[in-house]
C-alpha cells in the first residue's frame, strides 16, 4: 500500500491537523474534538504506526507529572 500525498479538505486552520484527521474515518469528528478539547484520539496503523508525544503533553493530559500517576492512567 502506498500513500499518495493529497490535500485533504480543510477542517481546521492547521494543515497538519487536517492531514492527521484523515486517519479517522470521520475527519470532521477529529476536527470537532480538537476544537472542543485541544486534542483528538486517532487510530494508529492507518496513516502512521506510532506517535511520539512530548512529556509536557502527556503530563497535561493526565494532570500530573508524577511518574506513578502517569503510569497508572488507563
Amino acid at each position: 500500500m502506498s500513500l499518495k500525498p493529497t490535500s485533504p479538505p480543510a477542517y481546521t486552520a492547521n494543515p497538519s491537523a487536517d492531514w492527521l484527521s484523515t486517519a479517522l474515518g470521520e475527519p470532521e469528528q477529529a476536527a470537532r474534538q480538537w476544537l472542543a478539547h485541544g486534542m483528538a484520539l486517532l487510530p494508529l496503523g492507518v496513516i502512521f504506526s506510532a506517535a511520539r508525544i512530548t512529556d509536557e503533553i502527556v503530563h497535561a493530559a493526565v494532570h500530573s507529572d508524577r511518574p506513578a500517576v502517569v503510569a497508572d492512567v488507563e
